[in-house]
């Protein structure tokens, strides 16, 4: 996720925008799903059901996104989620 401020007192035409990270890892849901979302992924697989690819596929990324922020500082880029370069 993008987020975008801009800076206050200059009119709309020349304000300027600046990138400010979102830091999902931060916040109390992160480690939540982290530590769940095996188990819980393994128990429903037990029972021959799953959730739909895009499911999974949101909380994979929501995992590893905050990691780009990492890859991308430290000039290590190799796989973006969605396979974006």
């Amino acid at each position: 996720m993008l987020s975008i401020d801009t800076q206050p007192g200059l009119d709309s035409t020349a304000n300027l925008v600046r990138y400010r990270r979102h830091k999902p890892e931060e916040t109390s849901l992160y480690p939540i799903i982290e530590q769940h979302l095996p188990q819980f992924l393994g128990q429903i697989a037990e029972h021959g059901t799953h959730l739909p690819r895009f499911v999974t596929q949101e909380f994979d990324d929501y995992l590893t996104w905050w990691s780009v922020g990492t890859w991308l500082s430290k000039g290590q880029v190799q796989r973006l989620p969605h396979g974006d370069r």
